[in-house]
Order: C-alpha cells, then sequence, then structure tokens
C-alpha cells in the first residue's frame, strides 16, 4: 500500500484518528473566496476539472490556497453547517488564513503533502489519513 506523508497541521477533534473519505484532487490553487459556493459548498471555479463537486464529506486535496480573511469564514461557516470537506491535504505549506478556517471548523488539515500523492491520486478514489499519512483505500469506481 502506497503511503504519502505531509504535515499535519490541524488534528481536528474528530472521534478516531483516522479519516476515510473519497478524495477530490484539484491540480490547482484553490480560495474559498471565489472558488466555492459560499452557500452550498460546490466548487464554482470555471476553469477546473472539479467544477460542480460539492466538497461535502469529501477529503479536499488542492496544491496550495489563494488566502484571504473572508475564505477563512467561508470555510468555517461551510464547515458548521455540514457542507465542509472531512479534511483538506494541500501541497504547498500551510496558509495561515487557511490553517484559521480549519481550527475554526474543526477540520484536519496536513499540508505539505508528498508530491507523488498528486501524480497518483484522481478524484473519487478514497483515501484514508491517520495523523500525517495518507493511504490510497480504494480506487475509483
Amino acid at each position: 500500500m502506497k503511503e504519502y506523508k505531509g504535515k499535519r497541521i490541524v488534528k481536528g477533534s474528530v472521534q478516531s484518528d483516522i479519516i476515510s473519505a473519497p478524495c477530490i484532487l484539484c491540480p490547482h490553487s484553490l480560495s474559498f473566496l471565489g472558488d466555492i459556493d459560499s452557500h452550498s459548498g460546490k466548487i464554482i471555479r470555471t476553469d477546473s476539472p472539479c467544477k460542480d463537486i460539492y466538497i461535502s464529506q469529501q477529503i479536499l486535496a488542492f496544491t496550495s490556497s489563494k488566502g484571504s480573511s473572508s475564505g477563512c469564514v467561508i470555510l468555517s461557516s461551510l464547515a458548521i453547517q455540514g457542507k465542509g470537506p472531512v479534511a483538506i491535504i494541500t501541497l504547498q505549506p500551510a496558509d495561515y488564513n487557511l490553517v484559521e478556517g480549519a481550527i475554526l471548523g474543526d477540520i484536519p488539515f496536513i499540508a505539505e503533502i508528498d508530491p507523488q500523492f498528486f501524480r497518483e491520486i484522481q478524484t473519487g478514489m478514497r483515501i484514508k489519513i491517520q495523523g500525517n499519512t495518507c493511504v490510497l483505500v480504494e480506487e475509483k469506481q
């Protein structure tokens, strides 16, 4: 089983240290202000291969965030409404605004994931996160 290591920035208060969910892999930067609908949690960025996918109950992976303090509020609000991701993974170092939103929304966050993750994982694959490690659990159906 292939493992991908990163830095666990936000632990979250999930009952178990193991998170398992389908992954949405966005091969670009993402902003919660403008790229994700603030009411529904749907990705609305027009040039994204992930356009029209809802982030709720998914592990959201993207290369880097385009930070803004408003994005932090949108992320935490979506989480409170049950429309946020179950975890966030980024390729680049953590953006402080995104970290704040993850803390407020109680969303586990791994930054600086092994770059191989973005070459081998596809949207729809089920990923398991345990500590600072991500593992492919199930291929895309």
